[in-house]
C-alpha cells in the first residue's frame, strides 16, 4: 500500500496532496471502513450518541458561523466533554503534551463526528 501512494506522488497523480496528506486521509478510510464492516453495530449505536453530542456544532457548520476545521476541533472537544464534564481545551491544550489530562476516546467517534460534519453541508 505504501509502495502503491509513494509511486502516485512520485508521478505528480495526487492533485496537490503531499505524501504526508495522503497517509492520514488513506489511514482515517481504512478505519472507517474497518469499523463498519467489522464492527457495524459500534458504528450504528455510536452515531447517533455523536449526532447527539455534536448538534450545536452541525447546526453553526449548516449555517456558515464556523469552517469546517472550527467545526472538527469543536466536535472533538464535544466529544471529550461528554466523557469528562471538567475538560477544558483552552487550558489543556497550552500544557506540555506530556502532562496533558485528555480523556482516552476511541478514535472512530471522531471519524464519525467528521463524517456527520461534512454530510451536514
Amino acid at each position: 500500500m505504501q509502495r502503491c501512494i509513494f509511486n502516485t506522488w512520485l508521478n505528480g497523480q495526487t492533485f496537490g496532496y503531499n505524501y504526508g496528506d495522503l497517509v492520514y486521509i488513506i489511514n482515517n478510510a481504512i478505519w472507517q471502513y474497518r469499523d463498519m464492516h467489522l464492527r457495524p453495530d459500534f458504528c450504528i449505536t455510536n452515531i447517533e450518541i455523536v449526532q447527539t453530542i455534536i448538534a450545536p456544532v452541525i447546526e453553526d457548520y449548516k449555517s456558515g458561523k464556523i469552517t469546517y476545521l472550527e467545526a472538527e476541533f469543536n466536535a472533538r472537544n464535544k466529544i471529550y466533554q461528554s466523557v469528562n464534564p471538567a475538560f477544558h481545551p483552552d487550558v489543556e491544550y497550552m500544557k506540555d503534551p506530556l502532562s496533558r489530562d485528555i480523556p482516552p476516546m476511541d478514535n472512530s467517534l471522531f471519524i464519525l463526528a467528521r463524517k456527520l460534519i461534512l454530510c451536514s453541508k
